[in-house]
């Protein structure tokens, strides 16, 4: 049973990946890319909402979202929402969480993942205040990164310029996230490397012992 479920995520995004294609040599139209994308859509809310709801509500939820996107779509066709409807939330949520360790009487958390690693000591005050302008950029960055999605989703006009600032922004993010382990390394002689630090953040039992505060 284990297996059957990354074999069902594992063909849907085939299937994604396929139509993508499609769409792009004028195959297909977007639409029913978007009508595809909104099924994967619809899985992954499943999947995430049966945490704490049970199966068969958790399917209508998650099918109800997904229905509820593709008819205002149909209203409105100009939306777009592959790949935009996953960064725009996504990014949305990192702002959050590198934000919300930044008020006062917090943690910021990335100080809270460096502990979780058991990497070393962060009482070092030039490490601490590094890592907590880091938090402040990221949350700024992925922030500006959600807004620019939710302009090109909704907006035809704009799609084509904001695309190239997003990925150009991506790109930028990818790029500072290794770059700013060297210098964590050269500055303050930190053990963490960007792979260690990307394989850590890919372990769910980490991140449920990240909590607020």
């Amino acid at each position: 049973m284990s297996l059957r479920r990354p074999a069902k995520s594992l063909v849907m995004l085939t299937a994604l990946i396929v139509a993508a294609v499609l769409a792009a040599m004028g195959t297909i139209s977007r639409q029913s890319l978007d009508f595809l994308f909104l099924g994967l859509v619809a899985w992954a809310l499943f999947k995430l909402i049966r945490r704490a709801v049970r199966p068969f509500p958790s399917a209508m939820l998650g099918a109800g979202i997904a229905g509820c996107l593709a008819i205002l779509q149909i209203w409105q066709p100009s939306l777009q929402y592959m790949p935009y409807l996953v960064v725009f939330p996504a990014n949305l949520a990192l702002a959050y969480i590198f934000g919300r360790g930044l008020f006062r009487g917090r943690q910021p958390v990335l100080l809270q993942l460096i502990q979780a690693m058991g990497q070393g000591p962060v009482d070092d005050p030039r490490f601490r205040h590094f890592v907590i302008s880091q938090c402040a950029l990221w949350s700024l960055m992925t922030f500006t990164t959600a807004c620019l999605a939710f302009a090109a989703m909704i907006s035809v006009t704009a799609r084509s310029s904001v695309s190239i600032v997003l990925m150009d922004l991506m790109i930028f993010q990818i790029l500072w996230f290794v770059l700013s382990h060297y210098y964590a390394a050269l500055r303050y002689n930190r053990p963490e490397t960007w792979l260690n630090t990307l394989q850590t953040m890919t372990r769910p039992d980490v991140w449920s012992t990240l909590r607020p505060r």
